[in-house]
């Protein structure tokens, strides 16, 4: 995959990129299925 070098002065969506880029807060989120059977009845000693 080649990429290309995008010139901000002429790119037609350079306001909606630059909006993006400093006003709004972008995350990322996984949910995953995570089997913690092997910690019930786990209390180590750092709870006692």
């Amino acid at each position: 995959m080649a990429f290309a070098l995008i010139d901000l002065e002429t790119w037609e969506r350079r306001e909606f990129y630059l909006h993006f880029i400093h006003e709004v807060r972008c995350t990322y989120a996984a949910t995953v299925p995570l089997d913690i059977t092997c910690l019930k009845g786990y209390t180590g000693s750092i709870l006692q």
